[in-house]
C-alpha cells in the first residue's frame, strides 16, 4: 500500500451514497491542513477531524481528473501570509462541516514572511469516488485564490476556441475598444511601449506649449495656457474672476475697448453699441466685464447716450447706445466745476461769447448803431454792433466730423 494516499471517511461514503440515491450532489466546500501533531498520520475512515488542524479555508478548484473519470482533483492555495507550521495531513469538508475525505502527504514546511521566506503553496488531493456525478464540482470564485494554472486554463478555455473574436474580447492585433477604456498614466517623459492616455497627452501639450502662444480655430472651453491666439478673434487671455461679474474662461485682451466700426456688420470680436440686446451666455465675457468695471445698471435706469449696460433679465442684457454723440475724456465740467463721471452723458452747449461788427459811417462826428440787446456803444467815428448769423445754423453744435459705427471689443 502506498505511504501517502487519500480515502473517503465513513461519513463521506455515506454522504456520497445518499447523494446518488437522492440525485442531490454532495457539496464539498472546504479544505483543512494540519501538522499531524508532529508525525505523518495514516488516514482512517473513522476520522471526523484532523489530528491537529492548522488552517481551514474554501476550496480553490474542484474538477474531474481528465485522465480518470472516477477521480476528482481538489486544490487549495496557502497564501504567503499564513504558515509557521508543517503540512502532514489534509481533510476535505462538505457544506455542513462534515469531514468527508482525509489524506496524508510528505511533510512540507509552510513558512511565514517573518521566517525570512515566503511562498504561495498549492495543496492538491486526488480523491477516488464511486461516481463523480455524486459530487458537485462548483466553487465560489469570490472567496478563493486562483492558481496561475487555473487562470491560464480559464483564459485558454474561454478565448482560444473563439480565436479572440468573442464580443467580450478585443483582438490582440489592431484592437478596437468601446465604451471608455482606462489606461494608467505613463510617467512624465515616457516615450516607448506605453499607451498615452488623455491625462498624459494634455500634460505633454502643456509642457510643449510653455512660453508659446498656441493658434486655435475655436475658443477652448477649458484652460490650456494663459494666453491663446484664436482664428478671426485674436489674442485671448484666461480670466478667473469671482464675485461681481464672475467669469471663468477666455476673453480678448481688448475686451471693453471702444471701436470705430468701419464695416457694415460687427466683426466676430465686436458688438454694436446701438442699444441692442446681448446674451449672457454667448457674450458672457463682455457682460462680466461691464459688471466688474461698474458699467451695469438696472433696466429701468438705462438710457441712450450713456455708457451703461442694462440688466434686462436672467439671460439678456442691453448694450449702450452711443449713436450721435462724440466721445470725450473725463475731467472737470467747466459749467459746474464737478468731475465728469465715467460713462456719463452731457448735452451740447455753446460757450458764452460776443459777436461784433466794426464799420465807419463815412462822415464826421459819432454814429451810434444798435448793439443787439446790449444797447449801443460808440468809439469815435467807429462803432461795434451785435450781429446774428442766419442761414448757416444747424439743429446742433458740432465740428466737422466723419461718421463710424459705434462698437465695443468683446
Amino acid at each position: 500500500m502506498s505511504t501517502y494516499f487519500s480515502i473517503p471517511t465513513e461519513i463521506g461514503e455515506a454522504r456520497i451514497a445518499n447523494a446518488l440515491a437522492l440525485g442531490i450532489p454532495l457539496k464539498l466546500t472546504h479544505m483543512a491542513v494540519g501538522d499531524g501533531n508532529g508525525v505523518v498520520p495514516v488516514p482512517d475512515r473513522k476520522q471526523t477531524s484532523l489530528i491537529k488542524e492548522q488552517r481551514r479555508a474554501p476550496i480553490n478548484t474542484l474538477d474531474k481528473d481528465p485522465k480518470n473519470a472516477s477521480q476528482i482533483i481538489i486544490e487549495q492555495v496557502l497564501p504567503a501570509d499564513v504558515g509557521g507550521w508543517w503540512v502532514r495531513e489534509i481533510g476535505i469538508f462538505d457544506d455542513a462541516g462534515n469531514l468527508c475525505a482525509v489524506a496524508n502527504c510528505p511533510p512540507s514546511y509552510k513558512p511565514l514572511l517573518s521566517d525570512g521566506a515566503g511562498k504561495d503553496q498549492v495543496v492538491r488531493v486526488v480523491l477516488l469516488v464511486s461516481s463523480t456525478a455524486a459530487v458537485e464540482l462548483k466553487i465560489d470564485p469570490a472567496v478563493v485564490l486562483a492558481t496561475r494554472k487555473y487562470a491560464d486554463d480559464a483564459i485558454v478555455a474561454y478565448a482560444a476556441p473563439k480565436a479572440h473574436t468573442h464580443a467580450d474580447l478585443a483582438p490582440l492585433k489592431s484592437p478596437v475598444f468601446t465604451g471608455q477604456p482606462v489606461a494608467p498614466t505613463p510617467a512624465a517623459g515616457a516615450d516607448v511601449g506605453q499607451v498615452a492616455n488623455i491625462e498624459f497627452v494634455a500634460s505633454a501639450i502643456a509642457q510643449a506649449m510653455a512660453g508659446v502662444i498656441p493658434f486655435l480655430t475655436a475658443i477652448p472651453a477649458k484652460k490650456l495656457v494663459d494666453v491663446v491666439m484664436v482664428k478671426s478673434i485674436g489674442l485671448m487671455e484666461w480670466v478667473d474672476v469671482a464675485g461681481t461679474g464672475e467669469f471663468h474662461g477666455y476673453r480678448t485682451l481688448r475686451c471693453g475697448a471702444l471701436e470705430f466700426g468701419t464695416t457694415a456688420a460687427p466683426r466676430s470680436y465686436e458688438a454694436d453699441l446701438v442699444g441692442g440686446l446681448g446674451s449672457k451666455t454667448s457674450q458672457a465675457s463682455i457682460w462680466a466685464w461691464a459688471q466688474q468695471n461698474g458699467h451695469s445698471v438696472a433696466a429701468a435706469s438705462w438710457s441712450a447716450k450713456t455708457f451703461k449696460f442694462a440688466d434686462v433679465d436672467a439671460n439678456t442684457f442691453r448694450f449702450p447706445d452711443l449713436r450721435d454723440v462724440f466721445p470725450r475724456f473725463t475731467g472737470t465740467d467747466a459749467d459746474n466745476g464737478s468731475a465728469r463721471t465715467l460713462g456719463a452723458y452731457k448735452g451740447d452747449t455753446l460757450k458764452d461769447h460776443n459777436h461784433g461788427l466794426i464799420f465807419s459811417s463815412g462822415v464826421g462826428g459819432t454814429d451810434v448803431v444798435p448793439y443787439g440787446a446790449g444797447g449801443s456803444q460808440a468809439i469815435g467815428t467807429r462803432a461795434v454792433t451785435g450781429v446774428v448769423a442766419a442761414g448757416i445754423a444747424g439743429a446742433e453744435t458740432a465740428p466737422k466730423h466723419t461718421a463710424f459705427n459705434p462698437r465695443i471689443h468683446l
